[in-house]
């Protein structure tokens, strides 16, 4: 174990586990449907960069860690000091109406 905490700095630089992953309907299904986010735009997302993901194998299933999913409601903090007026605000197509 000793060897695992001095590879991974954190909890979230550990692999993840099968269990701690969700498929692209899993994870749509967690959001809210108000909100209205698609598997299409899950995926677009991910291959933006915008929601981090795992693909185990180029151009096969993506899957999503629950905590980074359940991460897209919670409000954006700031990213540097600079104040922003969209700095609490969730990704867009996120946004409650």
């Amino acid at each position: 174990m000793e060897v695992l905490h001095k590879k991974f700095n954190s909890s979230r630089d550990l692999p993840p586990t099968d269990e701690d992953l969700l498929s692209v309907d899993e994870a749509v299904a967690l959001l809210p449907r108000k909100m209205g986010v698609s598997r299409t735009t899950l995926i677009r997302w991910a291959r933006k960069g915008w929601v981090p993901s795992v693909q185990p194998v180029p151009h096969s299933r993506r899957f999503f860690r629950r905590d980074d999913i359940l991460r897209l409601l919670e409000p954006r903090g700031d990213t540097g000091g600079e104040s922003s007026a969209n700095e609490d605000r969730p990704l867009p197509g996120l946004e409650e109406s």
